[in-house]
Order: C-alpha cells, then structure tokens, then sequence
C-alpha cells in the first residue's frame, strides 16, 4: 500500500509500507522518544526504543455552540470563516432578504440584500460576497454582490435554479447543479458575468459545495444521495462516496479538505459529520443537535454550522462552530510525590516539574513545599499572618500570595527560598481567586460573604479595577491581569457549586461559557494557564459528594476529561492544560499530588 509523508526535510517520499525497515535511518528520523509537539502531526519517525514506526494524527474534533443568530431561518446562503463570517437571505416563513455579520462570538446586522429569498447559494468573504439563484422564482437566476457595507445587483446567471452548491470567491464563484427540475449546469462567475461550465455527471439539488472554481467539491443531495465529485478546473470526476448519503446540508472547507455535517435523510434530522481528506470520507466527531436546511462556512477545521431547522420542525437561529485542529489525546491522570504535609486549604503557584505549595490546615499554616516532579521538598517558611484560604500565583522561583482567614490584607512574595512582606491589599479577603505573575497580579471575589471586589498589583502597588458582576467566593482564577478567568465558585443562597464563568478583559468582566458541572474549592493554574487554555479540576458542590471531574477549556468550550482517582476539595493546582498537578485537599485530610497529562495524539504505523 502507498503512501505519501512529509518528513522533517520537508522533503515528500513515497514509501511503501513493507519496505519501511528496509530503508530505516535513510530519510526517516530515527528518535529515542516520541515528540511532543503538533509540528510533527504528518510526519513519519522511527522510535528507536519500541522499534515502530508513528506519525501525529488529529483527534476527533469537537462542536461548540457559537453565537446564535438575530434571525432564526434555513435554506441560506453564507460566506466567510469562522471568526469573519455572512449569512444572508433564507427561509423565516416567508423568505427574509435579512444580512447578518459574525464576529466569532456574536450576530450584528448587516445590509438586506435587494431581494428576499431562500434556498440561494453564496461565496467569498464577509466584505467580499456574491449570492445568486433562489426562490421564489423570478430571483431564481438573480445574482448580488456584498461589499462589507451593502447588496449591488450583478448580472444574472443563464439558467435558473434553487438548491444549488456554490464554490469560489466573490470575482471567482461556481454555481454548480440545482433544481428544480434537477440541472446537470454549471456556471462560472468572474465578477461581471455568468458563463456556463463543464456539467457534473449527476444533476441533483439540496447539495453543498466548497473549493475554488478551478478545485471544487459537492456532495449529497436529492434523494439521500451518497456521491461525491471534484472538479480539477476542467472537468467533473466521481471520486469516493460518502459514509450516509443524505440532503440538506452543510459543508466547509476545499476540494482536499472538508467537513460535511448534518443534513436529512428520508426526512430525518442528523447529526453526522464527515471529514475529506482528499482521497476518502471519514466519520469525526457528530454535531451536537441533528439539524438539517443549515449552511457551512469556513475551513474543514475551523467551520460554521448557521442556522437550519431543528425537530420537531422549527427553524432555528442555532449557530455551531466546528474545530479539528488538535492533535492533542485524551489527557490522564496519575499519581505524583506526596506532600509532606497533609493539608487543605492551601494554594498552589507554579509548573508540573517545578510547583510551589503554600499554607493550609491543619499543621502546615506557615509551610512552603517544592516539587521537582517526581517529590515535594521543604521550602522557606511564610509569615505570621493569614495561612489558611489564601490565594497565589506565579513560579517557583517568583512568586506572591495574599490574603487569608480570618480575612487579611497580607501580601508575601517568594524568591525561591525565602518570603518577604509587600504592600497590603486594600480589601481584606479569603477564599477568593488569583492568577497572573509575582510583578502583574490579580486577585478577586472572595470571603463567606461573597465580595465583588477586583485589585490588581502591578509590583510596587494596588489598585482597585473593575467588579465582578456577582459576588463569588471558593472560586479559582486563570490567566493574566489583562484576560483572566474566574471560573466556578458558591454564590449567597446556593445549594449547589455554581457553573458560571466570568471572562476579563482587563478593564471589565463578561459573561463567559459555563463549566458542564458547577462546583466550588476545586483548582486551576492561576497564572500558569490562560484565558484560552485551562483547567478546571476536582472540587465540591456544597451538600454534594466531592468529584473527581475534570473540564479543559480551549477558548470555546469546556471539554470533559478523565476525572482524577479521588474526589477532593479546598486543594490546590499548578501547572498548564498538558501538564497540571493537584495535590492536599480534604476530606479527609490529604497530602496527595495526582498530575494529569495530555500528550500528542500519537498512531502506530502497522500496514
């Protein structure tokens, strides 16, 4: 069997599989391990140790809900990416002319196209889109133009039609099939007018398409069709069906490499989603909500599922984002060093292989400890005040805590072995949240009566910025003084371990995506981890047993992983999203250091 890889050369070679052995430490990299980064994702190695031969794959991918749309509609045309997207016309019950911009994070309205209309096709950018065909029927061979700003009618296509797939940009687009009755046509548009193109070998309507009007894709379509045609700029070739032929659509991404989600089947809303790769379709990860009438936009890794319709037969404003862009596996937990202190109530400042632990209770108030990733030494000891509930944040070698029960303004720094006294904080507090750096420091919320209280130390002073919406306490905090998260926590009169997330952009906090399980007194990395990348481990809900669980947050939604072996509370963590360590917690009382690891999704070659 061939096969073609890119080596670290940057060289290609063509390799048959048998035959890898034979030419083994020629043009293939011979390591002792396995890397560790997703610049190795294609590329061949020889690991010396286990004598295979590997490569770094993608994972499954993942769907996140996106922005919802002003207008709930199906059937309608889109263009742009993921984070610069349009969707204009549809069907609302009746067709709607309406525009809408997306940022990555929200619908804003933009121009109305001249006329309304549904089941119309659309290529290119946000600022520069071409939509074309539709119903009703007089605007079946209409074409308009999108400059950012506003629609300009264009020059109308030769033959008419609906439900077509599209391709291309706005000076270069494609209007490829259609209906109804079903046309084989294809035209090409160059900015000004439409002239006609080769014909697809199977005429078909409610079909995408992607690509370029000289490397295009279609799939699907009228009745649960399962074929699958490129088009090399001259001509259409059958290439490999799809897994579950189906209708109605929505696809993103090139004649190499696209996604293909959602859509009917005899009627039926689903939720498959399949990836291109050039050669084959492959079943990734489903989208969260069978939908069919929706429309992609995007890359195969990075798309929009907009709008559609929704069982039991609702059109909806539903938006979905689509990312398969990480080559990182499932991460896992085990078992680290013990502290030499059983404690709870502590914080925790630092990396995987050099963590800092501080405080707690019951016999370690003023205690430092050391970990080199594999044990915990003893560090320099803290001062006199305020040792339990604290919060920090930096390395090993830099860095700050404050505050403290009973609720203190105390604020130390740590040089690697001994603490020193900085200025106070304005506002006495526990059990609060923290994250950035020992000279750029943030610490919120706090204390059993839930303050909203935000200060910022900049290495030489505090200031007071901007409040969190809701007072919150028994939280945790990731990121910077200018985007950090505070994540989970108990708010005044709950049962239960809030789920909320707040983000901060260095002047106010938002509302932010909520955590898939509330809980409070769990732990994240503080300053270690980012507004984009973190985690949220173990922690209780107040009544509730404490858990094990585990969510990672990639700057869209909150993933679960595998839970760690034993549920604790008012513990601490250090660490990023690849390499994190909990360790103390109770109860009982602990002095345990669990570290969790996610590691390149790594493939055995064996054929």
């Amino acid at each position: 069997m061939d096969r073609t890889f890119s080596c670290s050369s940057n060289l290609y070679i063509e390799l048959i599989m048998t035959d890898y052995k034979a030419i083994h430490g020629k043009l293939v990299q011979s390591l002792a391990s396995d890397p560790d980064s997703a610049a190795y994702e294609g590329q061949l190695w020889f690991n010396s140790t286990s004598a295979d031969y590997k490569t770094i794959v993608k994972v499954a991918g993942t769907w996140s809900t996106g922005g919802t749309l002003n207008t709930a509609r199906g059937l309608m045309g889109a263009a742009g990416t993921q984070t610069a997207g349009l969707g204009f016309g549809g069907n609302t019950s009746p067709v709607t002319a309406n525009s809408e911009e997306y940022d990555g994070s929200a619908w804003a309205e933009g121009d109305n196209l001249n006329g309304a209309r549904s089941q119309l096709g659309g290529a290119g950018t946000q600022t520069a889109a071409v939509g074309f065909s539709g119903t009703p029927s007089p605007l079946a061979a209409d074409s308009e133009e999108y400059n950012g700003t506003s629609w300009t009618e264009g020059n109308d296509m030769n033959t008419g039609r609906r439900n077509g797939a599209e391709a291309g940009t706005q000076t270069a687009a494609m209007a490829i099939t259609g209906g109804s009755p079903n046309v084989a046509n294809v035209e090409h548009y160059n900015g000004t007018s439409w002239s006609e193109g080769a014909d697809v070998n199977t005429a078909r309507f409610v079909l995408p398409g992607c690509g370029t009007n000289t490397a295009a894709i279609i799939a699907g379509g009228d009745p649960n069709v399962a074929s699958t045609e490129s088009y090399d700029g001259s001509s259409w070739t059958e290439v490999s069906d799809l897994n579950t032929g189906r209708s109605d659509c929505g696809m993103a991404g090139s004649s190499a490499s696209a996604s293909f989600f959602g859509g009917s089947v005899g009627g039926t809303r689903q939720t498959a989603n399949e990836f291109w790769d050039g050669a084959a379709w492959t079943e990734v990860a489903d989208i969260s909500t069978a939908i069919y009438q929706n429309i992609g936009a995007g890359t195969s890794t990075l798309a929009l599922s907009i709008g559609g319709n929704v069982a039991p037969d609702n059109l909806s404003n539903l938006v979905s984002e689509w990312d398969f862009t990480s080559t990182l596996a499932a991460g896992t937990w085990a078992s680290g060093g013990n502290l030499n202190a059983a404690r709870f109530g502590l914080w925790g400042a630092g990396t995987q292989t050099a963590g800092l632990a501080g405080g707690g209770h019951p016999e370690a108030k003023e205690k430092t400890e050391e970990y080199d990733g594999s044990s915990w030494t003893e560090g320099g000891d803290q001062g006199d005040t305020g040792k339990l509930y604290r919060k920090g944040s930096g390395t090993q070698a830099a860095a700050i805590c404050c505050g403290g029960e009973p609720p203190v303004t105390s604020v130390e720094s740590y040089n690697g072995s001994s603490w020193s006294e900085l200025t106070a904080m304005n506002t006495a507090t526990f059990k609060h949240a923290a994250c950035g750096t020992q000279t750029a420091f943030m610490k919120f919320g706090g204390t059993d009566s839930r303050i909203t209280n935000n200060e910022q130390w900049n290495g030489t002073s505090w200031s007071e910025v901007g409040d969190l919406p809701t007072g919150t306490s028994e939280m945790d905090g990731a990121g910077t003084t200018t985007a950090a998260l505070c994540i989970g926590g108990a708010t005044p009169g709950t049962t239960t371990g809030i789920a909320s997330v707040e983000e901060w952009n260095g002047t106010a906090w938002s509302e932010g995506t909520d955590l898939n399980s509330g809980r409070a007194n769990a732990s994240s990395g503080q300053g270690s981890m980012t507004s984009t990348a973190a985690l949220f481990a173990l922690g209780s809900s107040p009544g509730s047993p404490n858990t094990g669980k585990t969510e990672l947050w990639d700057g869209a939604a909150w993933v679960e992983q595998a839970d760690a072996s034993a549920g604790r509370a008012s513990l601490a963590g250090a660490g990023t999203t690849a390499a994190f360590m909990a360790f103390g917690g109770s109860p009982p009382t602990s002095n345990a250091t669990e570290e969790f690891t996610q590691l390149q999704n790594i493939k055995v070659i064996t054929d």
